[in-house]
């Protein structure tokens, strides 16, 4: 088979006029000649091969026999596969168990102060409030942050009101064990005299309120019980008369805290000077009672010395309104003598005294002795 050969486009145009080719066979030998075929150019592909542009058009792509290809990155072997899954499990369990130890402490810590705040809440009587507690735990609050968000409560504002009546009477805020501390001293000293009706939550509000110690609600009680309730009915009379405090009021009035406790204990004294002059015939007023209660004179001084004075007054004040001159020693004036130890009132006893063993010329029975207190009756 003849090999094909390329010729230009002229001697293509030429050949295509083939009748006269044909008739001069000679010159289409010549025309029909090889034509050689040589490269043109060649462009690197830079992939390793080359592009080869020939003088007919045609191109060629072929390996580039310069071309060297790039070293491969160098890449640690894998261990085998079973010894990698194996360390992946570890440090996954070894993760998981970690967590779970963290995830168990916290739970713990939780749990811890859920029950610490709340057995101290259910001490105050705030047991309602466990509830908010553990959702308090359970949002992250501390023990610490747990207790300051609950007091700020209205639950916890109402359990320890007396506090925000201190707070405006410039008093101290107590903290709840020295509150509940006071409330229980209350407690036992009013059940301890009987005085249960006096143990509610409204009277100890108002004893924390008010600032009463243990000590003074000690001291009003006793006041309330023993020389009040349990002494002479007398009493409770005599404090109707002087103060217009009915014996149903009595101890309401003892143990308000409202009621200054030296005012109360003035007023109870009074009231049993009074009795102790009633009992002895005499008029009982309560500017003297109360001034002599001031002065210190107690039920039993008031006893003894409004007896020594009944004993002798009517002999005095019928000297007196026979000497004239002398002066009027009346109950008052006996009472200045007696209570008092005034000089003047004693003299005044010891002119009638006087006058009478001067006109009798004898003894008189005024002159037995002196109105003072530590005398027995009679002797005057």
């Amino acid at each position: 088979m003849a090999e094909r050969k390329f010729v230009s486009f002229r001697e293509s145009e030429e050949l295509s006029n083939k009748p006269y080719y044909d008739a001069n066979p000679d010159i289409v030998a010549q025309l029909t000649r090889p034509v050689d075929r040589f490269e043109v150019r060649r462009v690197n592909n830079g992939d390793g091969t080359i592009s080869v542009y020939y003088n007919d058009g045609t191109v060629e792509r072929a390996d580039d026999p310069n071309y060297k290809a790039p070293d491969k990155p160098k890449t640690q072997t894998p261990p085998p596969s079973s010894t990698n899954d194996a360390l992946l499990q570890q440090l996954i369990a070894q993760q998981n168990a970690a967590a779970a130890e963290a995830a168990k402490a916290k739970a713990m810590a939780r749990q811890s102060a859920i029950d610490v705040v709340t057995a101290r809440f259910n001490q105050y009587g705030l047991g309602t409030l466990a509830t908010k507690i553990r959702d308090l735990a359970v949002d992250g609050a501390t023990e610490a942050t747990i207790t300051l968000a609950l007091q700020d409560t209205e639950e916890y504002r109402t359990r320890f009101k007396a506090n925000q009546a201190r707070l405006k009477a410039g008093l101290q805020v107590l903290q709840p064990a020295e509150y509940l501390n006071l409330e229980d001293g209350y407690r036992q000293v009013l059940r301890s005299y009987g005085m249960t009706q006096f143990a509610t939550d409204e009277y100890v509000q108002q004893f924390i309120a008010n600032d009463v110690s243990a000590k003074e609600l000690s001291d009003r009680v006793t006041i309330a019980v023993q020389q009040v309730q349990n002494a002479d009915p007398a009493i409770l009379t005599q404090l109707k008369d002087y103060y217009g405090i009915g014996p149903a009021d009595a101890a309401a009035y003892i143990l308000d805290p409202n009621q200054q406790i030296t005012k109360i204990q003035r007023q109870v004294a009074a009231a049993q000077i009074g009795v102790a002059a009633a009992k002895q015939g005499l008029q009982s007023n309560v500017a003297v009672s109360e001034q002599l209660a001031a002065q210190g004179v107690t039920e039993a001084m008031a006893q003894k010395g409004y007896a020594t004075i009944a004993d002798i007054l009517p002999t005095a004040e019928k000297l007196s309104q026979i000497y004239g001159d002398i002066g009027t020693y009346d109950q008052s004036t006996a009472e200045q003598e007696m209570f008092n130890q005034l000089a003047s009132a004693q003299r005044k006893r010891q002119k009638l005294t006087a006058r009478e063993v001067a006109s009798f010329s004898g003894s008189s029975g005024l002159a037995r002795g002196g109105l003072s207190e530590g005398k027995t009756a009679g002797q005057i």
